[in-house]
């Protein structure tokens, strides 16, 4: 890691040069300039050592030293809840996900689809190959009617969620799931780049240390590491929000786990469609309000006297996309009355995101299990390697950092000292005793 040989070489050479400067200032104790090159070079090593301490116990136990180190593997369990609370309950909220559904309409994306996708033709085609297949009786209205009582019967009798359940399990044959994370994955992104997500961060790191920092001794050694730069939450912060999105950009590899593990848990949860009581009660409640809805009278007799007709004259296989166009033209005619149709769009999109609703309130816990179980993969030596692996080079500037603001601490207070405070405030100070 090039980050931490340079860290290593600024500590190492910092120590050297105070070694040095010591022995000589031996021969020459009165000199000015070594002077102050002592008291830069000894507040620089200070500095040095302490962060290297500071970064060194995030990790592990330096110099065997048992209190307050290792942090990082001794709260692996706080520290991978505290990751899941935030990415279930901020980033990935219920509200959150809600919010973002609302800005999708449903309707007009399914309206988009079938006309970019020639739809109408394909479904009309289908009701021109049933309506051949099914004996009519000569009343054609009252045929349509029973027609369609029997239709709405036989939507009744689908058990919606077994059908739903299949489709997830298409959708994941298709690799549909990978293209979902991937949309997912880019708006997560998009929200975890903004500056609102960093000061989350940020809020959220300043309540741990203050946490942590719970004894008066512990509170003052934190508040002297602040005012020297050598614990800055800000910058902390800016350095996860790196890590996070960069571990979102691992996420989009085809092989990365936490992708297995929403595969696996998306075929769970087909399961679940085919075998959860309440989940499967609203789907059917969202199922029978359809059929309620839906009138197909209309349409259902004008289609049954052209298929009488078509039977009465025998057509012929030429005469078969007579009927399609026919069927089409209805079904042209029906949805461009769909399209025009606010009203009942509304309704269709109300349903809809409702059942989506129930559908997040009732698994919106496998965020979190998604989550916790991915990191908790992780064994306290491989959390800490990944975060050194992720954070490690930007946490070895602090350790640059604290040789480079020590040793220019240094230099100001000696300026202050040799320039100021002895010449002018110590006799000031002996004059009035």
């Amino acid at each position: 890691m090039k980050n931490r040989r340079i860290a290593n070489a600024t500590l190492a050479a910092v120590a050297v040069l105070f070694g040095v400067v010591l022995l000589i200032r031996y021969q020459y104790y009165d000199n000015l300039m070594l002077k102050a090159l002592y008291i830069v070079l000894e507040a620089a090593l200070i500095g040095g050592v302490a962060d290297w301490f500071a970064v060194t116990a995030l990790f592990e136990k330096p110099l065997g030293f048992p209190w307050h180190t290792a942090i990082i593997p001794r709260n692996r369990g706080k520290i991978i809840e505290a990751l899941t609370n935030t990415v279930q309950n901020e980033l990935l909220s219920k509200e959150s996900i809600k919010e973002r559904l609302a800005d999708i309409h449903i309707v007009r994306l399914f309206v988009t689809w079938i006309e970019e996708r020639n739809g109408k033709r394909a479904l009309a085609e289908m009701t021109a190959d049933y309506a051949r297949r099914v004996i009519f009786s000569l009343d054609a209205r009252a045929a349509a009617q029973s027609l369609e009582r029997l239709l709405k019967s036989k939507w009744q009798e689908v058990y919606l969620s077994a059908l739903l359940s299949r489709l997830v399990r298409l959708f994941l044959q298709k690799q549909g799931d990978e293209k979902l994370i991937d949309f997912l994955l880019n708006e997560i992104i998009r929200i975890v780049e903004t500056p609102k997500t960093r000061v989350m961060i940020h809020n959220y790191l300043e309540k741990y240390s203050n946490e942590v920092a719970d004894a008066w001794w512990k509170q003052l050694i934190k508040n002297v590491l602040e005012a020297v730069d050598a614990v800055n939450i800000a910058e902390a912060a800016a350095v996860l929000q790196t890590n996070i999105i960069n571990e979102l950009h691992n996420i989009e590899k085809p092989d990365h786990p936490l992708r297995q593990l929403i595969r696996t848990r998306l075929q769970d949860l087909a399961d679940r469609m085919e075998d959860d009581p309440e989940l499967a009660a609203t789907i059917k409640e969202w199922q029978s309000g359809l059929a309620e809805r839906i009138r197909l009278e209309d349409v259902l007799t004008e289609l049954i006297e052209l298929a009488l007709a078509w039977e009465r004259r025998s057509i012929d296989e030429t005469q078969r996309s007579q009927v399609a166009d026919w069927v089409l033209s209805q079904v042209s005619k029906y949805w461009e009355v769909f399209k025009q149709d606010n009203e009942l769009q509304d309704w269709l999109e109300k349903y809809a995101k409702e059942a989506l609703h129930e559908i997040i309130e009732s698994e919106h816990y496998l965020v979190g299990t998604i989550t916790s179980n991915a990191l908790s993969i992780l064994t306290d030596k491989k959390l800490a390697e990944f975060i050194d692996d992720k954070a490690g080079e930007d946490l070895q500037w602090i350790r640059i950092n604290g040789s480079v603001v020590g040793g220019f601490v240094g230099l100001v207070l000696f300026l202050f000292l040799q320039f100021f405070y002895d010449p002018y405030v110590v006799p000031a100070l002996r004059s009035l005793l």
